[in-house]
């Protein structure tokens, strides 16, 4: 099984590791799948798209689009091992084959081709027609100039990327965090403003109730008075025939709801009777 996790000693120091030092030719070692498929010119062997390689990938020096490297490599035919060298176009998306073999299939022939047939119908459009030939240089020119416009804010993009160095980047954070730090204090202090209100509101609210009830703080007051430091259960605490006689009264009542629901049911039956040998006198006749 693969090891995922190696044993690092408390001692190691990894200034100490031997760096690997790149080849004077600026050469690396790359596996790559072939981008399209090529005849070798050496041995004529058909080399089909998607066939892997280990090639070999360095710069080519002195040779740009727009700001864009051109990178070169280096393989080998599978059956000849003759040397093949391609390099890559940013100008039209694709692949240059250098030496060595030659491609099988080139689009960009077929897309010059396409292009002139498009040129040579717009020149006839236009030979008789001044108002046609004038659109069509309007157009060119916004098209161009919309070109140059994207073109220029790619490059101020690629430079303002090039000039951020390690301080920007710090500095950066740290204005992040600045403002998360602002607005985490904001909200707090909006939770301790709206606590605060709400404290005042209760109090208020006690106030009122307060002033509602003058009675009972003169009845606290007075035997606060009277018996000192006295407890809250000496204060409440009722005698013994008081309790007695409250729930005696208390029964009385509960008696009485009971005799008089008893009555109304009573006097319900009677009424419903009455009605009945109203409408059926025959029926109360049969009965006698």
């Amino acid at each position: 099984r693969k090891v995922l996790n190696k044993y690092i000693p408390p001692d190691f120091d990894p200034s100490k590791v031997p760096k690997g030092k790149r080849p004077a030719d600026g050469q690396i070692k790359v596996r790559m799948m072939l981008p399209m498929s090529i005849c070798c010119q050496t041995c004529g062997n058909f080399i089909s798209k998607g066939t892997k390689f280990n090639s070999r990938k360095e710069d080519a020096k002195g040779e740009t689009y727009l700001g864009l490297k051109i990178f070169r490599f280096y393989f080998r035919c599978p059956r000849c091992s003759g040397e093949i060298a391609m390099k890559t176009d940013p100008e039209r998306s694709d692949y240059i084959v250098e030496s060595g073999a030659s491609r099988n299939y080139e689009p960009w022939k077929g897309e010059e081709t396409a292009n002139e047939l498009k040129e040579r119908e717009r020149k006839e459009a236009e030979e008789g027609d001044e108002m046609k030939k004038l659109e069509n240089k309007t157009k060119a020119s916004k098209r161009e100039m919309d070109l140059n416009a994207a073109l220029e804010e790619m490059k101020s993009l690629s430079a303002r990327h090039g000039r951020m160095d390690l301080d920007g980047v710090v500095a950066s954070v740290a204005k992040m965090g600045e403002k998360e730090r602002e607005k985490r204090e904001l909200e707090e202090e909006m939770r301790a403003k709206k606590m605060y209100e709400m404290a005042v509101r209760e109090s208020k609210m006690g106030e009122k109730e307060k002033k509602q009830q003058p009675g009972q703080e003169e009845y606290n007051k007075s035997t606060n008075d009277q018996g000192g430091e006295k407890k809250l259960e000496d204060i409440y605490s009722e005698d013994e025939e008081e309790k007695e006689a409250r729930d005696a009264e208390e029964a009385r009542i509960r008696r009485r709801k009971i005799i008089d629901d008893f009555d109304m049911g009573n006097n319900n039956t009677s009424d419903e009777d009455g009605k009945k040998k109203k409408k059926n006198p025959s029926a109360v006749k049969k009965k006698t």
